[in-house]
């Protein structure tokens, strides 16, 4: 599986056939999820309570029955996250082994049984490297000339589009700035009958706001010289 992870200059695996490549990338898939089930499969409290025990037999030194049992029970739950395979007759002696005659603290009895686990730990780490690399994509052909010639003269193509529908734009774009700016002016010029601004005024495009505006000024004008033409002939009636 090592020569997975070597890649000639072709994108082919190093030292391995295509056919070989798939064939080590399905076995590799296969023991991953032996792998991966191993580290996620957790022991029964009653495993670790016989491995616990096991382990003080092995040791061998006279406990009192009340400690023996708050100790297998406070271990039980510390135990309750390890992989069950490192719960093993191996590991219950390599652990009375580190021991010695008393019962090692919880931080030595983790240090003894955990090599195991991070062997598993570095076996998926390597298998599921192994398998990025079956998935890594070959890398593409090269471009022939004619293909590189194509792929140039449709880039141009594309461009000078671009480039008439960016003029076309910028065409219409100016010819309405100068349309509302022709409306706007005829909305404020004086040259502009009064049916004129009132049409522009009921209309939505540019210029109607600055017609109403017009409109609405020239009806204040009016009213103002109704009143003061009222007021003047108020005063000349008084005695």
């Amino acid at each position: 599986m090592s020569l997975v992870m070597v890649a000639r200059p072709d994108g082919a695996p190093g030292g391995l056939t295509k056919s070989e490549f798939a064939a080590v990338a399905a076995e590799a898939r296969r023991r991953l999820a032996g792998t991966e089930a191993a580290l996620d499969q957790r022991a029964e409290p009653g495993v670790i309570q016989q491995w616990l025990v096991r382990v003080i037999s092995l040791i061998g030194h006279p406990v009192d029955a009340d400690q023996i049992g708050f100790k297998i029970a406070a271990m039980t739950d510390l135990l309750a996250d390890v992989p069950r395979r490192c719960l093993t007759k191996q590991s219950a002696a390599a652990v009375a082994v580190a021991a010695g005659r008393f019962f090692p603290p919880a931080k030595d009895l983790l240090a003894t049984i955990r090599p195991e686990t991070a062997e598993l730990e570095r076996d998926r780490d390597r298998l599921r490297a192994v398998l990025r690399a079956a998935e890594r994509p070959a890398p593409a052909a090269p471009l022939t000339d004619d293909q590189r010639a194509a792929m140039s003269a449709a880039a141009k193509t594309y461009l000078q589009e671009a480039a008439e529908r960016r003029a076309e734009r910028e065409a219409r774009e100016m010819s309405a700035a100068h349309r509302d700016a022709g409306a706007r002016m005829a909305a404020m010029s004086p040259d502009t009958s009064d049916a004129e601004v009132r049409a522009i005024a009921a209309s939505k495009g540019p210029g109607a706001a600055l017609a109403r505006a017009r409109l609405a000024m020239a009806e204040r004008r009016r009213l103002a010289l109704s009143l003061s033409a009222t007021t003047n002939s108020a005063e000349v009636s008084s005695p």
